[in-house]
């Protein structure tokens, strides 16, 4: 999966998994720019964030 097809989605799982999916290492300082606006723009309560950025932050 290539991670700038989803990055206008508006889906928590879709924005956890984004550590996951396929990016060159040259991409990785832009997927977490690009989490953390997903994450801010989905205006998620405190702890539905901390999992999210919890996971991402395992992952990548």
């Amino acid at each position: 999966m290539n991670w700038w097809n989803y990055i206008h989605s508006n889906n928590p799982a879709a924005t956890a998994l984004l550590s996951k999916m396929g990016f060159t290492e040259k991409e990785k300082v832009q997927v977490k720019k690009e989490f953390l606006r997903m994450l801010v723009k989905m205006e998620l309560n405190p702890a539905k964030a901390e999992l999210i950025n919890g996971f991402f932050g395992t992952s990548i």
